[in-house]
């Protein structure tokens, strides 16, 4: 019997260069053929993140927070200000546009991939929106949204093995 868990990995606030996703497998399985099949190849790796990456692009494109409730209401004079430059007067950080422009897929390695940005002062910016109101992290929805994309991947990969084995031909 195979048994595997991927594990989402949330960090508690933004600290540093990014957050990501953690891909933890586990086979209980004396068969090196097991873990060939539950483990992710790199360009799968980079597939997961990006589908966490969009996941998190469409949530703050909604105002929505790392707990996918709305963020809170913007100050009467912020919200002004926006609605002067055209902007809806949300809580999107879309005001100019940098900082989630310089959000991004960093890295991908064995268990891991990473979304963080590059320009330290962006990272400065995302520190002080972030310790307002949470929101550069995985969502309950991100991290579902990652999961079923892991286990699609997952069954695709078993059912394949399967026939390979048995020998068998999917039916056209």
């Amino acid at each position: 019997m195979v048994k595997f868990k991927v594990k989402v990995e949330r960090s508690g606030q933004y600290s540093g260069p990014g957050f990501g996703a953690s891909f933890r497998r586990t086979a209980i399985v004396g068969d090196s053929a097991a873990n060939s099949i539950l483990s992710f190849r790199t360009d799968e790796r980079i597939a997961l993140g990006k589908v966490g990456y969009n996941s998190f692009m469409k949530r703050l494109s909604d105002a929505r927070g790392a707990d996918d409730q709305k963020m809170r209401r913007l100050g009467f004079k912020y919200q002004k200000e926006k609605f002067s430059r055209g902007l809806p007067g949300i809580r999107d950080l879309r005001f100019s546009g940098r900082m989630l422009g310089n959000v991004s897929l960093r890295s991908a390695d064995a268990n891991k991939v990473v979304i963080g940005m590059t320009s330290d002062e962006l990272k400065k910016i995302a520190r002080v929106h972030e310790n307002r109101e949470s929101w550069f992290q995985w969502s309950p929805r991100d991290e579902a949204a990652i999961l079923a994309a892991a286990e699609k991947i997952f069954n695709t990969r078993i059912v394949k093995a399967v026939q390979d084995r048995f020998g068998l031909v999917r039916a056209a």
